[in-house]
């Protein structure tokens, strides 16, 4: 097992070359994760804003000012 220093901390060769794979990865993971919500929190705005109004809701609209 060949070892290589990080800030002093001893860290497995390997791991340090898979490190700029696994940084490519999480962004693109968090891109992906971030279109998907948003997506999500606008269907929900749509839903929110397209619902229809309540019994409660709607009884002081036909009321005269």
């Amino acid at each position: 097992m060949i070892v290589g220093h990080v800030m002093g901390l001893p860290i497995e060769e390997s791991v340090l070359q898979l490190a700029p794979a696994a940084a490519a990865i999480l962004a693109a993971a968090t891109i992906a994760s971030r279109s998907a919500l948003g997506k999500l929190r606008r269907s929900v705005g749509h839903a929110v804003a397209r619902r229809t109004p309540s019994a409660r809701e709607s009884m002081g609209e036909n009321e005269p000012s």
